[in-house]
C-alpha cells in the first residue's frame, strides 16, 4: 500500500498531467542508462525491465572499457541502443573544480581524438545499432568541446538540465535522475521521483511541451532502486497522458540542455 507521500505525489503529478490533456498534448519520455561497459546482471535486469514495459533505452556506454560481451549482449535487446559516453570516464579537471572528462583542460584535438577512437571502436562493436548521441561523463562538456564534437559527426548531445548555455547544438536531455549522488550514491524513493517528475513537466509544458528524460545506473541500483523503478514505470504506464520513446527520435526536438 503507498504512503502517504507517495498518494500526495501521485495525485500532484496527476493533475499537472490532466494540464497536458487540456492543451491536447502527451508527455514525451525517453530512458538513458549510463556507464555500462559489460553484460552484467545489473544491465540484464534493467533490459528485463525495458522489454516487460516496452520502453527504448539509450544506453551511455565507455568506449575504452567497454567489452565484447557487452555487444553480443545487446545485439539480442531492440529496445536497447548503446552511446558514446566520453572516453574512459577519466576526470581531467583539477581538484577545485566539478569532475569533466570533455572541458577545456586539453587541447581540443586530443578530446576530439579520443571521442573519435571511441566512437570508431563502439561502431565496430554495435555496427548501425549505435546512437550517433554524444552523452559526456558527470553530465558536463566545454562549449568548445561540444561544437567540435557535432562538427566531428555526433548528431547531438545528451546531458542533464534545462538551461541551455549553447544553441549550436541538438540536445536530448535527461531531468530526473533516480540517484542522489550528493547522499553517497543513495536510490531516491517513489514519491522524491514522482516529485521531481512533476516539477519538470511543469517546466516542459512552458518550454513547448519538451520531451523529459529519465535518468538511471544500473550499476548502482540497490533493492529499493529497482522497486522503485518497478513502481514509477507501471504507474507510469497506467498514465495514459505519457508516451516511452527512443532518445534518437527526438533529435531535432526541444530537449534543452545544461552545461
Amino acid at each position: 500500500m503507498a504512503n502517504a507521500k507517495t498518494k500526495g505525489a501521485r495525485i500532484a503529478l496527476e493533475q499537472e498531467l490532466a494540464r497536458w490533456v487540456v492543451s491536447d498534448r502527451r508527455v514525451r519520455l525517453f530512458l538513458r542508462d549510463d556507464d555500462a561497459t559489460d553484460a552484467t546482471p545489473a544491465l540484464a535486469r534493467l533490459a528485463d525491465i525495458s522489454a516487460l514495459r516496452n520502453i527504448p533505452l539509450l544506453l551511455a556506454a565507455i568506449p575504452k572499457f567497454a567489452t565484447a560481451k557487452l555487444a553480443i549482449f545487446l545485439d539480442e535487446q531492440p529496445l536497447i541502443t548503446p552511446c558514446v559516453h566520453g572516453y574512459a570516464h577519466t576526470n581531467h579537471a583539477p581538484a577545485s573544480e566539478k569532475k569533466m572528462e570533455l572541458g577545456d583542460h586539453r587541447a581540443l584535438d586530443i578530446v576530439i581524438g579520443e571521442l573519435t577512437a571511441g566512437r570508431n571502436k563502439l561502431q565496430e562493436m554495435f555496427g548501425s545499432k549505435l546512437s550517433n548521441l554524444l552523452v559526456p561523463p558527470w553530465n558536463r562538456i566545454s562549449e568548445d568541446v561540444a561544437r567540435a564534437a557535432v562538427g566531428s559527426g555526433f548528431t547531438g548531445i545528451s546531458g542533464f538540465g534545462w538551461q541551455l548555455t549553447n544553441q549550436d547544438q541538438v540536445w536530448v536531455n535527461t531531468h530526473v535522475d533516480i540517484i542522489n549522488w550528493k547522499s553517497g550514491k543513495a536510490n531516491k524513493s517513489l514519491d522524491v521521483v514522482l516529485t521531481e517528475l512533476t516539477t519538470n513537466l511543469a517546466i516542459a509544458r512552458e518550454n513547448n511541451y519538451a520531451p523529459l528524460g529519465i535518468l538511471t545506473h544500473h550499476l548502482v541500483h540497490d533493492d529499493s532502486g529497482w522497486a522503485m523503478l518497478d513502481a514509477l514505470f507501471l504507474l507510469l504506464e497506467e498514465l495514459a497522458a505519457t508516451e516511452w520513446l527512443a532518445a534518437d527520435d527526438l533529435v531535432g526536438g526541444n530537449g534543452a540542455g545544461e552545461l
